[in-house]
């Protein structure tokens, strides 16, 4: 699910705003400082993913699709300064003072190939 501000918004509060769609019981974030692949149009953009644990996730997840193949108990809150795209990451670089965009998103850290967490 992607949270759009309509003006820029500080890393705590699109947190908080991630959060107000999760459940309560977030365990303690670990965060990840992203970056496009070496295939995107914009290979200097930039983004800071952000990663929870939830057990009530894990049962919801469980619960509505028994075959859910990432952790089910991962949720992953990734910011952007700019805008995203699937196939080209993050259009600009990251500015925790200016987030334009939280995806969020069930299942563990984009991490590729190279062992880099990707945007």
């Amino acid at each position: 699910m992607d949270i759009y501000f309509s003006g820029k918004t500080t890393e705590q509060q699109a947190l908080a705003a991630a959060a107000t769609i999760l459940p309560t019981d977030l365990g303690q974030p670990a965060a990840f400082d992203g970056v496009n692949t070496s295939e995107s149009r914009t290979p200097a953009g930039t983004c800071r993913q952000v990663m929870y644990d939830s057990a009530a996730l894990a049962a919801a997840v469980k619960s509505a699709n028994p075959t859910w193949s990432a952790d089910p108990r991962k949720v992953s809150v990734t910011l952007y300064s700019g805008h995203a795209s699937a196939s080209d990451g993050s259009d600009s670089v990251y500015r925790p003072t200016s987030i334009n965009l939280a995806s969020v998103d069930i299942g563990a850290e984009n991490r590729g190939g190279d062992g880099a967490v990707h945007c």
